[in-house]
Parts: structure tokens; sequence; C-alpha cells
């Protein structure tokens, strides 16, 4: 278990010192001054402070939650997956969607 907070250590770590770097840089680029480069990083930035979190949160709850997040990934990503790629038929991708995600809900469920 400590392996765990140390990478959760070391990735906050890296995101302190990630985002000092692009909170330094807008400053020296003018906090009113738009530079896109720069709004760019710290949204990325901003970005993974959120997935870190949602994953840290999801490692508390432990085995299952950790399966939990994965499932609402998975989940997801086929739809997405889907709407791309079944846009102009709406009826059958609806049928399909729901097989797939009882399918995804049955494979986590069985782990």
């Amino acid at each position: 278990m400590t392996e765990i907070w140390q990478l959760f250590g070391g990735l906050f770590i890296a995101l302190i010192f990630a985002s000092s770097v692009g909170y330094i840089l807008k400053r020296r680029s003018g906090v009113d001054t738009p530079n896109s480069v720069i709004d760019n990083l710290n949204a990325r930035i901003n970005a993974w402070w959120v997935m870190i979190g949602i994953i840290f949160i999801a490692s508390l709850l432990g085995f299952y939650g950790v399966i939990g997040l994965f499932l609402i990934i998975s989940f997801m990503g086929l739809r997405v997956s889907f709407s791309i790629e079944y846009s102009s038929r709406r009826s059958s991708c609806a049928s399909r969607l729901f097989l797939c995600d009882l399918a995804i809900a049955i494979f986590f469920s069985r782990h």
C-alpha cells in the first residue's frame, strides 16, 4: 500500500511544480495579456489535476472503486465510438449500444 502513496506523492509534487511554472510564466507574460500558449499549458495542467484527483479518489475506495472508474471510462469511450460510427443509423445504434453496455457491466461484475 505504501507504493500507491509514493506514486500519488510523486504525482502531486510534479503537478505542484508544473502549476508553479505555469503561474510564473503567466505572471511574466502579464496577467491581463492573453497568451494562448501559456493559457493552453495551464488548462492542460488543470486537467491533469482533475484526472489525478479522480484516480486518487477511486484508489481510496479500493479495488471496486478502481473497477467502477474503469467501467465508467469504458462506457463513455464506447458511447463516443458508437456515436461517431453509427451516426446515420440511430435506431440500430441504440440497441447495439445497450448490448455493449450490458457486456461491459457483465465483464466488470465478474472480476
